[in-house]
């Protein structure tokens, strides 16, 4: 399938993700993602692992942070600043609940007293699982049309010496979301590989 435009594939994953959501167990497709995340050696060699917090309309992340925190890792969570983001450090001695608070486009967003991580300087073996509307095999990311995560991944490249930048940049989300090409600017931050509940993908660009 190829599309003339951002909007019209956009438009094509949220009607696969809608159809998907009303005939398949969703969760039980998220923790299958997870699983084939975790079996990579991107994940067992990872410290820290940057995780957006996911929508009711989105694969779950839940499962995920449970299993790094199970592993020992950090993890670590965005919140909108402005035009970009921010992350900070859940306290995995805490209920996730307690520490994240309803932010920009009712997403889960950590609170002000957890540690925020210094974009010119991310924790050793690092890890970004990244949302998106859809992905394709080559690694292009469409997301809503607001660019956070393209700006903030483009800053940390620009701002970090060679050995703190992240090991792998990962999209996560149903199989359904994953195409064979879409459209993309120059600006675009394409991710590196690829996790749904169906397989493991390593992009092609």
């Amino acid at each position: 399938m190829v599309f003339e435009s951002k909007e019209e594939a956009r438009a094509a994953a949220k009607l696969a993700v809608k159809q998907l959501r009303v005939g398949f167990e969703t969760e039980t497709r998220s923790m299958l993602a997870a699983a084939n995340l975790a079996a990579t050696s991107f994940y067992e060699e990872a410290e820290c692992l940057f995780v957006f917090m996911s929508k009711k309309s989105e694969i779950s992340t839940s499962c995920l942070i449970e299993k790094a925190f199970a592993d020992k890792k950090a993890v670590a969570i965005p919140k909108i600043a402005g035009d970009t983001l921010e992350f900070y450090l859940l306290d995995p001695q805490k209920k996730i609940e307690e520490q994240v608070e309803t932010g920009s486009f009712n997403v889960l967003e950590p609170c002000a007293f957890l540690e925020k991580i210094d974009q010119s300087k991310l924790p050793l073996d690092s890890l970004f699982v990244v949302p998106g509307l859809a992905f394709a095999l080559d690694g292009t990311r469409l997301g809503h049309g607001k660019g956070y995560y393209d700006r903030y991944i483009d800053g940390v490249y620009r701002s970090n010496s060679s050995v703190y930048l992240p090991k792998a940049i990962i999209g996560f989300c149903y199989d359904c979301q994953v195409f064979e090409e879409l459209p993309s600017d120059d600006y675009d931050v394409p991710s590196t590989h690829i996790a749904t509940e169906k397989r493991f993908i390593t992009c092609e660009s």
